[in-house]
This record gives structure tokens, sequence and C-alpha cells, in this order.
């Protein structure tokens, strides 16, 4: 909470006194010192490059005191008022500065909660100044539009200082947050005068617009242009109202040259190389953002199209370096943004209503060009791929395969007949740009021609494909599954996380974003059921001469290696919610897969994958193999392999880090593997199905079980084991499940996140219990963010009423 106004003792609050009549100016009781902002914009920026802790408490006075709203957006304001139209650039990366402060994005000093709206909301607020309820909607807007740019202005200003790169994030921060605020509306606006658009929309949207076209290739504008009419409409508006003056792309075009010359450098010393890795994060973050929106998706898919962006960050040194994880992560969303459904890069204003057979349309009718092309110019060279099936020629290998046979002066002259390449007017060559990339022209023009020509997987596949389940990898992936407290994680400057906006490109791109981001919230859930069991379990070695021959692990050896390892991994702890692997017998392991049924028709993974499971209850007390013999249909369980030859480090030793939190653990602990099923039946000694739901109704009540062991036949990710069958998975591919040693199980209540992300994945699919067979049409926009009545989502409407009558 910021404190009253007289309780502070900073500098900033004398900037409200006058001292030159000359510069000053009244907004609302307000007083506007020119030359006190510029000074006080000065001391936050030096303020903000300091490591000293009193520079520190000067910026968090300034938030404390209200700054931004009492003199710095004050300051735009009373400029659009007076008609100005140069701000000061220190004010606006001053004011930047503490926005991102609010945002917890700035690193140094930064323990303010908030985000996205928060670090905006002074566009909006009302409570700081009386005559703020006068400042009308569009006067806020043209304020920020000056915001814009002057912060704008700076950025290009400080290009060649040696700050430059801090600069640059922090524009970047900003940015990012602002984008992420389209929707902000004026709480004090009349209720009868309806805003069509956020306060800040339309300066932002109008820095990616049709201006972005000046910055495409001209052969490609131009076809375009031919392709779509209401785009050649718009750009010939755009244009006129130009006039002569110079064309303004905005800051897109820069960024991305910008970024492409850093991933290309590699003369960066150790110092320069975590501001460079925050700058491309940013970058990469800012660029999915605004692919993400429907207001700025339509000309920025465009132009990233136009110059293979995707294609050059995916040949790119930085994107085989695997120490840069996150940068991958970031490129392979980039790439599925990029070609996902709802645009495809496509130029029309309509793109994000293109379904399924859309893109398969859109692929097809490229195939069809490039085959009449090469009929045309290359019939010989190129026969195979003339007179091939549309399947053949959008398959991704099959089309490399043979490109591979084309000269290379084929390649170039089919890549630029497409319009895909042009060396007389992208800036630089394609023999240059290969060689700033590490690859030859040849693999470059090849990527380029795959990556346009090729299909792509619809989000329904997308979905169906997806393991349930998390393994190992996720659960302890830092970018994808960050702590719960992020200022532990100080080396992380981004996510690579899909965004819920206001708005959405389909219900195909909703339904995506929340299948990723329930099951990495359920990830995270179980990371931390994972470590507790674990940790109280106390996984090590076993002692030399000890054995005992009621113990698998001991008692049996085994041929491979892998499971010679953790044949000497005992527990010398107990958990309520964790069990070790037991067998029935001696020649048998506590875990085996019984059966694996073949793939359904248009499926690459098995229909159906069941496994055993044998758990020994012999040391549990009665209250807890009660427990356990309540697994029940459908339950989830997780099998976890432990190899206390893998431990690292000391368990006990102290850290400031929880070990729930602690991406190390794997390393500490001895944890190779994470694996979820879900239990079929459950069986005891002899042979009665426990998890039978009629036995609760026989007869003299539900009978005793018999025996110790429990017998769990459980079915496996069918996606999760097609994927380590092939070794993507896993190393180890499907030895893994010969070394699953300890069974973790959650509570009933916390645990029904398969039923939720099952129930996502088939909304996706087609058929009677598609999304767009469920959802009525006039839900849809609500949903979707694209207007209607909010209203009717209430269980309270009439829609909403009738709606159910009808399918009860």
């Amino acid at each position: 909470k910021r404190r009253a106004p007289e309780a502070a003792d900073t500098s900033a609050a004398k900037v409200q006194k006058v001292t030159d009549g000359s510069t000053t100016s009244k907004l609302g009781g307000f007083s506007i010192d020119i030359n006190s902002l510029t000074s006080l914009a000065q001391r936050i920026i030096t303020a903000h490059q300091s490591d000293d802790s009193k520079d520190t408490k000067f910026l968090d006075d300034c938030h404390d005191n209200g700054t931004i709203e009492r003199q710095l957006w004050p300051y735009f304001v009373h400029l659009n008022n007076n008609g100005a139209s140069d701000p000061n650039e220190e004010i606006a990366y001053a004011l930047a500065l503490l926005a991102n402060r609010r945002g917890g994005g700035s690193g140094k000093g930064s323990g303010i909660d908030g985000g996205g709206d928060s670090q905006l909301m002074f566009v909006v607020d009302d409570n700081f100044f009386p005559s703020s309820s006068s400042i009308t909607p569009m006067q806020r807007t043209a304020a920020f539009a000056l915001l814009l740019k002057g912060l704008l202005s700076y950025q290009d200003m400080q290009t060649h200082s040696l700050g430059h790169i801090s600069i640059q994030n922090e524009v970047l921060k900003f940015l990012i947050a602002s984008y992420s605020s389209m929707e902000l509306r004026c709480k004090s606006s009349d209720s009868n005068s309806s805003q069509r658009r956020g306060i800040i929309e339309g300066p932002l949207v109008d820095l990616v617009g049709v201006r972005l076209w000046d910055a495409i290739p001209k052969r490609k504008r131009f076809l375009e242009m031919m392709r779509d009419g209401m785009l050649k409409k718009r750009y010939g508006l755009y244009e006129t109202k130009r006039g002569d003056k110079d064309a303004n792309v905005g800051f897109l075009p820069g960024l991305v040259d910008q970024l492409f010359t850093i991933i290309t450098k590699d003369d960066l010393d150790e110092g320069e190389q975590r501001a460079v890795k925050g700058y491309i994060s940013k970058s990469l973050e800012l660029l999915l953002d605004l692919l993400s929106y429907p207001q700025t998706r339509t000309h920025v898919a465009s132009f990233i199209s136009s110059h293979n962006l995707t294609v050059k960050l995916v040949l790119s040194k930085l994107y085989r370096d695997q120490s840069f994880v996150l940068f991958r992560q970031q490129v392979n969303m980039l790439l599925d943004s990029e070609r996902m459904e709802g645009g495809m890069g496509s130029s029309t204003s309509n793109s994000s209503a293109l379904m399924e057979k859309g893109v398969d349309r859109l692929i097809y009718q490229r195939a069809h060009t490039l085959q009449k092309l090469l009929h045309r110019h290359y019939v010989e060279e190129a026969s195979d791929v003339v007179f091939a099936g549309v399947g053949r020629v959008t398959d991704a290998t099959w089309l490399r395969e043979k490109i591979g046979l084309w000269s290379e002066n084929t390649l170039y002259d089919v890549c630029y007949r497409l319009r895909l390449v042009d060396d007389k007017d992208i800036g630089s060559s394609t023999a240059e740009i290969a060689e700033q990339l590490g690859c030859t022209r040849r693999d470059l023009l090849t990527s380029i021609i795959i990556y346009h020509q090729s299909s792509r997987q619809s989000d329904a596949s997308v979905l169906s494909a997806a393991p349930i389940f998390p393994t190992e990898e996720l659960l302890w992936d830092p970018h994808s599954v960050p702590p719960g407290n992020f200022s532990l994680a100080s080396n992380v400057q981004s996510l690579s996380l899909p965004k819920l906006n206001a708005r959405f490109l389909s219900a195909g791109d909703y339904l995506l974003r929340n299948f990723h981001l329930f099951r990495l919230e359920c990830a995270y859930e179980i990371r931390g059921d994972i470590v507790d069991v674990v940790k109280r379990m106390r996984p090590a070695l076993k002692q030399d001469g000890y054995t005992d021959p009621n113990d698998y692990y001991c008692g049996a050896q085994e041929d491979t290696a892998h499971q010679d390892d953790f044949g000497k991994t005992e527990f010398q702890g107990w958990a309520r919610m964790g069990l070790q692997l037991k067998s029935n017998k001696e020649d048998k392991q506590g875990f085996r897969i019984i059966r694996v049924d073949p793939p359904r028709l248009g499926q690459r993974f098995p229909s159906n994958v069941v496994a055993e499971l044998v758990l020994d209850l012999y040391h549990c007390a009665t209250s807890l193999a009660s427990e356990w013999d309540e697994l029940r249909e459908f339950d989830n369980l997780f099998l976890v392999a432990v190899d206390a030859t893998k431990i690292s480090a000391s368990q006990t030793e102290d850290r400031k880090i929880p070990d729930e939190e602690d991406f190390s653990f794997p390393e500490r602990f001895g944890v190779r593997a994470v694996r979820g099923v879900t239990v079929l039946e459950v069986r005891d000694e002899a042979g009665v199905v426990l998890s039978d739901p009629a036995l609760a109704y026989e007869e003299g009540g539900k009978p005793q079980p018999k025996g110790k062991r429990r017998f769990l036949r459980v079915a496996l990710d069918p996606a999760q084991y097609a994927a380590d069958a092939t070794g993507r998975g896993s190393p180890l591919g499907t030895d893994v499940y010969d070394t699953f040693n300890l069974v973790v199980r959650r509570q009933g209540k916390e645990n029904n996140f398969k039923a939720v992300l099952e129930t996502i994945r088939g909304l996706m699919r087609g058929g009677a219990h598609s999304m767009y067979r469920s959802i009525p049409s006039w839900l849809m926009p609500v949903l979707l963010g694209y207007g209607g009545d909010p209203s009717a989502a209430s269980f309270l409407s009439p829609q909403m009423k009738s709606f159910a009558s009808k399918t009860a």
C-alpha cells in the first residue's frame, strides 16, 4: 500500500513546489514544473542504474508516494491538452522504470507485486487528483500515445550507449505490460457511453498496424495486396494519410533486426551474456504476445513470415546451444504460434475464424502453386514433386529429400518466384544471412521453402498426442513450472508459458492455452507432493553385507546395468502417501507392463497400455493400510524411479531454498524418472476386486481384504509410452518402466486433474462432443472476448436457462 503523501520524506515529494514560473502550468490543482520533472526523471534513471541501497530506497519511496500518478503522468496529459507533440524522453523512460517496478520485473529491489493491468492502472486511476474524472477517455488515449512516442525516442537515442541493452530491456518490459493491458477501461466513464476499445488499445495497435507493410518486401506486399482487397484499401488509405512523409514502420522492424544481430554474435563476454539473454527472452515474449492478440496478430504475423524470422531462429547457433533452454522453448512456441489455426501468417481480417479445414485448404493451395510453378519452369528437374499428391508435397521429410536433388540456383529461383526471398530487397543477401547463422545457403533456402510449404498438425491432434501426466523433465523445469515464490528464481528472465488474454484467436486457441496452463498448474502441485514423499522415504545406498531374501531388489539379479543401480537403493524412512514397489515372487518385478494395444486408425500411439504393480502393506498400520485399500477406479498414482547411486549432495544440508522450489532436488535425491498411471482395478491376494463398487451392497457388508499384498491393474498414458518407445521421452526407452521403485498417491479432492484435461481434449475433437456442438453459438463470442452480452454467461440468464432446459 502506498503511504500517505504527508508521511513521505523524499525528494520526490518536493517536486510539487513551483520553482520557476516560466515552466509551470496548472492541471487539476497540481503544478507542472518541467525543469523539476526533468531533474526527477534523471534522478530516477540514475538510481535505477545504481546498486546503492539509498537509491533503491528512493525508488521505493517514489512508488509509495504515487510519483507516476501525481507528477509524471499528469505531464503527458498536460502536453496533450496544450497540443504539444514532442514529449520529454527522460520523463517517459522514468515513468516506464517506475511502472516496471510495480510489475516486479525490474530486477534490483523490486519486491512489489502485480503486473500487466497493475502497471498501467495510472492511465485510468481517478484517485490522485480531483479533476482527473474530467479527463475524457480520448485525452487519456492521446496522452498515452505521447508517452509511447517519448519512450521509443529515448530508446533510439540510447542505441549506441554503454547500457543500451539494459534500457531496451526496460522498454520491452513496459511494452509487454502495455499490450497485456489493452482492455483497460475508465471506471468513471458514463455507463451509457460504451467504450468499444480499451483506453490504450489504439496507440498500441497502431504501432504494429498497417504501417508494418512498408517494412515487407515489395514483391511480397504486392502479392498480398492482390489477394486481399480489404488490405489493399487499408494500405491505400494509410499512404494517403502519410503523404510525402518518410515511412514510419514503428519499433517492430528495428526490434527484429537487432534480435537477429544479437543471436548471431559470438564475441560476448560473460558480463554481457546475462543482459543479452534477458533481452532475447523479452523480445521473443513480446513477439509471442503480439501473435496471440487478435488486435495485433494480423499484420505482425505477415511481417514475421515475410522476413522468415522463425526459420533464422531455428537455424541459429543459439538454438542448438543446450545451455539456453529458454530460447529453444520460446522459439518453438513462436513457431507454433505463427503457424497456428488462427492465421498461418494470413493477412485477412477474418483469419482468426479459420478452422482445421480452412488451414488445410490454405496449405493445399500453396502446394498446388508450387507444383504449377515447377511444371512451368523445372518440369524435368522436379518431376517427382510436380506429379506427386498433395499429401506428399506437404510432407516435410519427403519434400526435403526431393529438394536435395535440385541445384542451388534452382532452389533460390523457386523461393524467389514464390516471394519467399529477395536478395535485392531485404538488405542482406541469403548468402550473408547463412554465413551469419553458421549454415550453408542451401540449408537456409531449403528450410525456408519447407517451412512455408509443409503442413502442420491441427490443435486437436496436438492435444491428443500431448501426455496428460507430467514427467520429471516438466516437473523440474524452471521456465515451465516456476517456483511459487518467483523471487527464488533470480536467474529466470522469462517463462515459456502461454498467457490467458481478454480475447482469443479462436475456440481452439482458448482451449489449447487452458489445457497447457492447467496442466502446468497441476504439475506444480504434483511436484510438491512427490518431493514430500521422497524426502520422507529417505533413499540411500544399501550397506554392504546386508541382504534380505524377501526383498526383490536385493535377492534378484538383473541383467541390465541401470537395473543393478536401482537394486542398490533402499528406503530408510516411511511416508503416508508413498510405498515401495514390491513383488509377489522373487523372479518378478514390482511393476510390469502386461498389454500394449495397437493404435487406432489415424493415431500414432497405442490405444491402451495396461500394466500391473504390486504393493506390500505388511509394514503399514491398520489405518494406513485401509487408506491404500480405498483406491478406486480412475484414481491417479505416480511412479517414481529413485537411484541412490546418483545422489550428488547431502540431503540434510542447510539450504535457503525449500526443497519444493529447488530445481536441483532430482540430483540431490536421485530421482531419475516420474510417470503417472490411472487405476483400473485393485485386487487382494485372493483375487477379489476391491475396487468393485458392488461389494458395498453385498450381504454382511464389504468383505475384508485377504493378505497384505495388493495387485493394481493400471493404465499408462499411451502418448507418453509412445514417446518413451521412440526415445523422445526417456533415454532409457521403455526400459525406464523397469526402474520404478516408489509409488505416490495424492488426496482425492486435488487429484482430478486428469478428468479436466481429458474433457478439454474431448472438446477439441470432432464429432458429437466437439466444442462447436457443446458450446452454444451465443456463448462463443462471450468466451472469446469478441462482444456479446457478458451476463449471458451467468447461470441465471434466460439464454442459459433455455439452453439447460433443452440439453438436460
